[in-house]
């Protein structure tokens, strides 16, 4: 297991922290590790409830609501804006 040091931290980015680790029952490095393993792609190793890629998170809401019968959604007609398109015109 590996071990880092970050200089440069403000007093108040560490208050915040220590805060957050209270309020959940953490050390601060156990709330530090979280915030770092939800940020970096691929912590999905790190955090087994980490949703993953776009591409997944969309494959487990289609398991949950296709034997529902799926969602319709109402998509309103797209729009001209006409200050946009008039000078297309003259192209």
């Amino acid at each position: 297991m590996g071990s880092i040091t970050i200089d440069g931290v403000s007093e108040g980015l560490a208050q915040r922290l220590r805060t957050r680790a209270r309020a959940k029952g953490h050390t601060l490095e156990q709330t530090a590790l979280e915030i770092l393993n939800g940020a970096m792609p691929g912590s999905d190793e790190a955090r087994p409830d980490y949703p993953g890629s776009a591409k997944e998170v969309l494959a487990q809401i289609r398991a949950i609501v296709e034997p529902l019968g799926g969602i319709e959604l109402d998509i309103p007609p797209r729009r001209c804006c006409e200050h946009v398109c008039s000078g297309w015109q003259s192209l």
